[in-house]
């Protein structure tokens, strides 16, 4: 599994630049493919080494989590076959790819991890994600001052021509960059804390970095968002406080956010005509007249009045943009870059509540929602346990909230929704009296 975990860090690295989608595309097919031969290979072990294979089936306990991502696949499933397009929603759009077929892999992946994966091969993952990172968002970063790839440069043209570009690096989409990263530093700040070796934790730190700066960068403000939802989560997890201290916490972050909220309403018609990019964003988040905010809470509630011709098994993967299409748009919608509407038509809708249920239904939301309860109970079953060092636990639990809330206003894609599964699959595997021993990673 060691160098399925190198593949799978390394991916986002991955670009097509001989395509005319070089981002998702070439992510997504390199994944499967990693992913079946990770299941001969592992077939073939259970044929040749069977004493082994028995010790570790013994060992593997199947909790909660495990059934509830089967339920989820489960769900998927019978929304394929019900779908108003089964090949399309088993195979996957041409841009995304992220069809029953995709999900297959990614419980394939989720199995393999549970059977076979040991501290070492996670601990490989997480300083290769480092170096990842920290190119990722160094070449984001460069995006930004002007700097680009020949065969990249302008793949992402819809924002940044009345200021300097939102940056997407090798991701294809900055809200996608913004995702990955957000998922990232919790960990890396994890493997900062954590690492044996100097140089790896001066890497993790570096990468932490890199990853904020490239984070505010994206102008993406559901990853501005995910980002801070992280660090709350990691730093009220990370040490066992007293519960005056945790209703202090609260109140505070409360405030806090009042605050915030009240200051860019105040702020918001000076912030909404400022030429600055990052200005123009931050201002844009209180404001739901114009932009790519309407633009979401039209397409949100015209897609919630189709929902109910197909509210059980929903209408499949990859189905959206058949109706979206035919949805008139308001001039509102449009960004400040162009004189009429957007013309780019959503293939996804924006946010993973509405979007699980348009393609699967009820039964996908019952599913997804049990699957998300599943891994939280864990996590509060581990905590409870009294772990030595807490940071471990708390670092799953920040990427697992930054990427419940970048869903707010996305949706899975090649990535975010790998590391989800990774994610379930290390709180699955957490072993409580190893993290009460030693400091692993």
């Amino acid at each position: 599994m060691r160098v399925l975990f190198c593949v799978l860090a390394l991916l986002p690295l991955a670009v097509n630049f001989f395509a005319d989608l070089p981002y998702e595309p070439v992510k997504i097919g390199i994944f499967e493919v990693s992913v079946t031969l990770a299941l001969g290979i592992s077939l073939a072990a259970i044929l040749l080494r069977r004493r082994e294979t028995q010790r570790r089936l013994s060992g593997l306990r199947l909790h909660a989590l495990d059934w509830c991502v089967l339920g989820l696949f489960g769900a998927l499933a019978l929304s394929t076959i019900f779908s108003l397009n089964p090949a399309a929603s088993f195979v996957g759009s041409e841009e995304r790819g992220t069809g029953l077929w995709y999900y297959w892999n990614l419980l394939l992946m989720y199995f393999l991890l549970r059977i076979w994966a040991t501290s070492a091969g996670w601990k490989i993952f997480l300083r290769l994600s480092c170096i990842v990172v920290l190119l990722v968002s160094a070449y984001g970063i460069m995006q930004w001052l002007g700097w680009d790839l020949p065969g990249l440069k302008g793949a992402f043209p819809l924002y940044g021509r009345s200021g300097p570009t939102r940056v997407f690096a090798t991701l294809g989409h900055p809200n996608f960059l913004g995702t990955y990263l957000a998922m990232f530093v919790p960990l890396g700040i994890w493997s900062w804390r954590s690492d044996p070796r100097r140089a790896w934790r001066l890497l993790a730190a570096a990468a932490c970095a890199t990853a904020f700066l490239a984070t505010l960068l994206t102008y993406s403000r559901g990853s501005w968002l995910a980002l801070a939802g992280a660090l709350v989560a990691l730093s009220v997890l990370a040490k066992k406080h007293s519960a005056r201290w945790y209703a202090g916490m609260g109140l505070g972050m409360t405030i806090l956010a009042a605050l915030t909220i009240g200051l860019l309403w105040q702020l918001q018609p000076r912030l909404s005509h400022s030429k600055n990019s990052f200005a123009y964003r931050l201002g844009s988040v209180v404001d739901l007249t114009q932009g790519s905010t309407l633009a979401r809470l039209a397409e949100w509630k015209y897609a919630l009045g189709l929902m109910p011709r197909r509210l059980v098994t929903g209408f499949g993967l990859e189905t959206y943009i058949d109706y979206s299409i035919q949805r008139a748009k308001n001039p509102d919608e449009r960004n400040r870059d162009f004189q009429k509407a957007d013309p780019s038509v959503a293939d996804r809708l924006h946010n993973m509540v509405l979007d699980t249920l348009w393609s699967s239904g009820l039964l996908g939301l019952l599913a997804l929602g049990g699957l998300v309860a599943a891994a939280f109970l864990r996590l509060r079953k581990l905590f409870n346990g009294r772990p030595a060092d807490r940071l471990p636990l708390a670092a799953l639990a920040g990427s697992l909230c930054a990427y419940l809330l970048a869903g707010m206003s996305s949706f899975d894609f090649s990535l975010s929704g790998l590391w989800f599964y990774l994610l379930l699959a290390g709180i699955a595997s957490c072993d409580l009296a190893r993290l009460n021993t030693v400091r692993e990673i």
